[in-house]
């Protein structure tokens, strides 16, 4: 997978200042989940998704979009 969410999940969580196992912790899942997710070995099912957004303060579709300037907020 190349762009897409985790090269959008990646820079957004870098921008916040938020590391894997702290994105990890609150989201609920081992921190080499989210390793994989930002390597695009893994996709995370819709409700996973949703409090990536949520952890990260952003809207599903700025995880998702290639266009979107979501780290710049």
């Amino acid at each position: 997978m190349t762009g897409g969410l985790g090269e959008n999940l990646r820079r957004i969580r870098q921008t916040k200042q938020v590391t894997q196992a702290e994105l990890a912790r609150v989201v609920g899942v081992d921190p080499t989940f989210i390793s994989k997710l930002e390597l695009g070995k893994r996709l995370p099912s819709l409700p996973i998704l949703l409090k990536l957004a949520t952890a990260l303060n952003v809207t599903i579709d700025e995880l998702l979009d290639n266009n979107t300037p979501a780290a710049s907020r």
